[in-house]
């Protein structure tokens, strides 16, 4: 039998090697990708909360009147914070035309843990007594300083309020973590930011 060495092609061997060696490489990449994925959620919650605080200091010193953000987190899991001026709001409220509803302008003002699915607000004690003042004045923080942690199921990050407004993003230590809040076991720090 005559064999002709013009084929080309891949032979079955040659598929299944190169089909295991994808798998190893998926494989190892998969992990990484999911904890940059975490990270990421958890940097965009946290920062879109000194957004909301930026703004609402700005909307505070434009109109002159206090702002306030009103925070719930009976469930760390399913948490939210609404923003009102001059009085209080309850974020869990959906009818608009309630008192308690949180809106500027007629419209909804309202972060949850919905649009940042993962994440946590783990903080044992309501954020700032449950409500974060804004004096119109300076937009100031009526209250002082207070923190705010948002977690993922394995690293927690922590924002830092001065009376004065100022933000600072830094990493809880394990020990924060396990005395301060809910996060749970297998929580840790966010290792890019420092210690508060």
């Amino acid at each position: 039998m005559l064999y002709n060495r013009n084929y080309r092609g891949f032979t079955l061997v040659d598929v299944v090697v190169t089909i295991a060696i994808l798998a190893i490489l998926l494989g190892s990449a998969v992990p990484s990708f999911n904890s940059l994925m975490e990270r990421n959620r958890l940097i965009n919650v946290v920062r879109n909360f000194r957004s909301n605080v930026n703004f609402s200091r700005t909307e505070s010193i434009k109109r002159n009147t206090a702002t306030r953000f009103s925070f719930n987190n009976t469930d760390p899991a399913d948490w939210c914070y609404g923003l009102k001026l001059n009085t209080t709001c309850d974020c869990k409220e959906t009818d608009s035309s309630d008192p308690s509803y949180c809106e500027i302008d007629g419209a909804p003002w309202i972060v949850s843990s919905a649009e940042f699915p993962g994440t946590k607000l783990v903080n044992n004690v309501l954020p700032y007594g449950g409500t974060l003042s804004i004096n119109p004045v300076r937009g100031t923080i009526v209250e002082g300083a207070g923190n705010v942690t948002f977690s993922t199921d394995s690293m927690a990050l922590r924002i830092v309020t001065s009376g004065l407004g100022h933000m600072n993003m830094c990493s809880p230590t394990d020990t924060q973590i396990s005395s301060e809040t809910s996060a749970g076991a297998g929580v840790h720090g966010f290792g890019t930011y420092s210690s508060c």
